[in-house]
């Protein structure tokens, strides 16, 4: 008996030691109490969480990654994007600006060509006007298209000096009158001279007449070649602006495209998952909603759509919470995370929550919702 008594006291001593060396090595991670056992398990929980923590982590890793391989790519397409205009530049802000100049450069370029387009209407018409008083002035005077208008002014020149002989002769025979004291035309004579100054007046009259158009024409074929000159400038610059035009359409295109493409990949989810979410509220707000590709909320009342502004702030609250959970659905694929609501529902009256929390109690089937409240009231 004392040799077994001695035995289990030396037991006891040792297993005295153990548990204080346990307790000792622990008391340096900060973990006390006087039971080895409780702290073990402590512990054992402890580094379970740490590992839970540590295969969380190793997933949000993941998913920075992909975050940042996405992020890699669109910016590359937005490099290879303003590429095409001749845009290189890592600030996309600066690039969007700079595409936002030549738009407007491009705009500019458009009005100058409509402008440039009518000014060549009104040339061609002044020219159009010229050719046809230029082939009327032929055709009254017989001066058929062979023959140049240099011929045309030695006709001229010539009526200029037969003209003046006419004058001179009349002078002469004037003064012979004079000298002579005729006072009457001899009757043997049968030249009429008064007819013969009314056709000399005549055809001075109509000689005049034709040397104004032959100056006024001279001026319009002075300025000919001038018209012509501005005419083929404004016809290339034309072709310039209407290339310019092409290109300028096609980067509205290109970016009508990217502007769609974003909004596609990043609008649409969380609009269609927030309408899908309002369908479920309906009966709870009592209208339908909607949400456009600003995020802008309207909703039916009466066969036409309102702002949200009109709505109450009670269905404001339920709006908000179908905004928050489309964003969640669309952030977490693979793990969906807990919601804490804490008392939204305050702005809500007895009916209209006791139909947002049948929908609350749905929702909580497939998603940990942690819900707090101030009053028995607003118990779920």
């Amino acid at each position: 008996n004392q040799v077994v008594s001695t035995v289990e006291s030396t037991s006891n001593i040792k297993e005295i030691k153990l548990k204080a060396q346990i307790i000792n090595k622990f008391a340096n991670y900060k973990y006390n109490g006087e039971n080895p056992e409780v702290i073990l398990n402590q512990f054992s929980n402890d580094l379970k969480a740490y590992e839970r923590l540590l295969n969380a982590n190793k997933e949000r890793e993941k998913t920075y990654n992909s975050c940042l391989n996405e992020l890699k790519e669109i910016e590359k397409e937005l490099k290879d994007f303003f590429k095409t205009y001749s845009i290189d530049n890592s600030d996309f802000s600066k690039s969007f600006d700079e595409l936002n100049t030549k738009l407007t450069t491009f705009t500019n370029l458009e009005e100058t060509v409509n402008n440039n387009n009518q000014s060549n209407k009104e040339a061609q018409k002044e020219m159009d006007d010229f050719v046809d008083k230029l082939s009327k002035f032929r055709k009254e005077y017989g001066i058929g298209e062979s023959k140049s208008f240099d011929e045309v002014e030695i006709e001229i020149n010539n009526i200029n000096r037969l003209n003046k002989e006419i004058e001179d002769s009349t002078l002469k025979i004037e003064k012979f009158k004079s000298d002579n004291e005729l006072t009457e035309e001899p009757k043997e004579d049968n030249i009429d001279l008064e007819n013969l100054k009314i056709s000399r007046n005549d055809v001075v009259e109509n000689f005049n007449r034709i040397k104004q158009e032959v100056e006024s024409n001279e001026e319009d074929i002075a300025n000919l070649d001038d018209l012509k000159n501005e005419y083929d400038e404004k016809k290339e610059l034309l072709k310039s602006l209407n290339d310019k035009d092409y290109l300028y359409k096609a980067l509205s295109s290109e970016l009508e495209s990217a502007d769609q493409k974003l909004k596609d990949k990043y609008i649409a989810p969380i609009k269609g998952k927030f309408e899908s979410y309002a369908n479920l509220l309906e009966s709870a707000i009592g209208d339908r909603v909607k949400m456009d590709k600003d995020y802008k909320i309207s909703f039916e009342r009466e066969g036409e759509y309102r702002p949200y502004e009109h709505l109450s702030n009670g269905n404001l609250t339920l709006c908000a919470l179908c905004f928050r959970l489309a964003i969640l659905d669309n952030m977490f694929k693979d793990e969906f995370p807990f919601i804490l609501m804490d008392d939204p529902f305050v702005h809500l009256d007895s009916e209209h929550f006791e139909k947002t929390k049948k929908l609350i109690e749905e929702l909580s089937k497939n998603k940990q919702i942690i819900y707090f409240c101030c009053h028995d009231s607003r118990k779920l």
